[in-house]
C-alpha cells in the first residue's frame, strides 16, 4: 500500500477541497487528478490537475487538452477512477461522489418519513406541491428544496434534468395525471407511482400516447414488497427500491455517486 499525504491550506488555495466543495454545492460532476508517480522535476508528486477553469497554479503539463479531456471523462462517468499515465508521470484520477437528486411530487404528511430516510442517505430531495398548506419547508427541514407549483406548470417551474428519480404521491388523481405527463417528457430514468394497479392502469390509459414513453421507466405500485402499511413502512419500501435502482444504474455506467461510494465502503 502506498499513502500520499497532501497539504491543503492557503498556500495552495485550499485545493483540491475548495474546487470539490463548490462542485458539491452546485451538484456539478467533477474530478481531480493527483500526481502519484513522476520522474519530471516540473511535475512533483502531489501536484494537482484541476479543470482549466479553476484559477490555481499548476504545471503546464497538467493543463494539456488531453489531460483536461481525461478529467471530464472521469467526472461524467465515461471512465472509472484510477491511474492515468502521461509522459514520465502518472496521476490518480478521482471523481466527486455526488448524492442522487430525488424529486417528490406531493408533500403530504406521509412524505415526512420518506424525506427523513432519504436524508440519512445524503440524498438531495426536492418536494413539489400545489397546496400551500403542504408545500411548507418547515415540515421538511431535511429537504433540499420545497416548491409551491401547479402540476401543469411543473416543467416550467423546475428543471427536470439531473434527477435520478421521481416519486409521484400526491394522493390526488388529476394532479398525478398532470405530473405523469410532465415526467413522460422528461429524461428522469426512474418514475415511481404510489397506489394500486387499478389506479396505475387508469392513469396510463388517460395518458394516451404519452404512456408508451413512460412505461419502461415506471415503477408502480412503487416500493419493494417489504410488508407493513404504516407511512414509515411505505417510505422504507420506496427508498429501498429507489436505492437499488440508483445503485444498479451507477454500476452499469461506472459513474461516481454517493450510493455507489457508500456501497463500496
Amino acid at each position: 500500500m502506498q499513502i500520499l499525504l497532501l497539504r491543503v491550506g492557503p498556500q495552495n488555495e485550499w485545493q483540491p477541497l475548495d474546487f470539490l466543495a463548490a462542485a458539491h454545492r452546485q451538484h456539478t460532476p467533477a474530478a481531480v487528478g493527483i500526481v502519484c508517480e513522476s520522474t519530471r522535476a516540473d511535475v512533483p508528486r502531489g501536484a494537482l490537475a484541476l479543470p482549466a477553469s479553476v484559477p490555481a497554479a499548476a504545471p503546464a503539463a497538467l493543463r494539456t487538452p488531453a489531460l483536461q479531456a481525461a478529467l471530464v471523462a472521469c467526472a461524467s462517468g465515461r471512465r472509472r477512477a484510477g491511474v492515468h499515465a502521461e509522459d514520465c508521470f502518472a496521476l490518480f484520477l478521482l471523481p466527486l461522489a455526488l448524492p442522487p437528486r430525488i424529486l417528490v411530487l406531493g408533500a403530504g404528511p406521509d412524505v415526512v418519513p420518506l424525506v427523513d430516510l432519504a436524508a440519512r442517505l445524503s440524498w438531495q430531495v426536492t418536494l413539489v406541491d400545489h397546496r400551500p398548506a403542504y408545500a411548507n419547508a418547515a415540515h421538511f427541514p431535511a429537504a433540499a428544496a420545497v416548491l409551491l407549483a401547479r402540476p401543469e406548470s411543473l416543467a416550467a417551474a423546475l428543471d427536470l434534468r439531473g434527477f435520478a428519480g421521481a416519486i409521484v404521491m400526491s394522493h390526488h388523481l388529476p394532479s398525478d395525471l398532470l405530473y405523469l405527463r410532465a415526467l413522460a417528457a422528461s429524461p428522469i430514468p426512474y418514475v415511481g407511482l404510489l397506489g394500486p394497479p387499478a389506479r396505475r392502469d387508469k392513469l396510463l390509459t388517460d395518458l394516451g400516447a404519452l404512456a408508451a414513453g413512460l412505461r419502461p421507466r415506471l415503477h408502480a405500485p412503487i416500493g419493494l414488497p417489504l410488508g407493513g402499511r404504516a407511512p414509515e413502512s411505505i417510505a422504507l419500501a420506496i427508498i429501498a427500491e429507489l436505492h437499488a435502482f440508483v445503485h444498479t444504474q451507477a454500476e452499469k455506467r461506472g459513474a461516481p455517486n454517493a450510493v455507489r461510494a457508500a456501497a463500496a465502503d
